[in-house]
């Protein structure tokens, strides 16, 4: 799989966890419901893949860090 191919797969399935792990959470507390299957789960799934994503681009995180920087100062 291609470099960028593994981005794109990592950011679609971080936006679908975290999605779903806001969606349940907003149900669960409006409906009074208890922990629905694998709130928790999708929550860390996504949290580690946002790791895993900024690690990968750590370069381009720094470049855009540098100029926001030059931009606030």
């Amino acid at each position: 799989m291609q470099s960028k191919n593994l981005d794109y797969l990592i950011i679609i399935i971080m936006v679908l966890c975290g999605l779903y792990a806001a969606l349940t959470g907003l149900v669960m507390d409006v409906l009074n419901l208890p922990m629905l299957i694998f709130h928790n789960y999708a929550g860390y799934i996504s949290t580690i893949l946002a790791g895993i994503h900024l690690a990968r681009n750590w370069e381009r995180v720094k470049i855009v860090l540098r100029r926001g920087k030059r931009i606030l100062a």
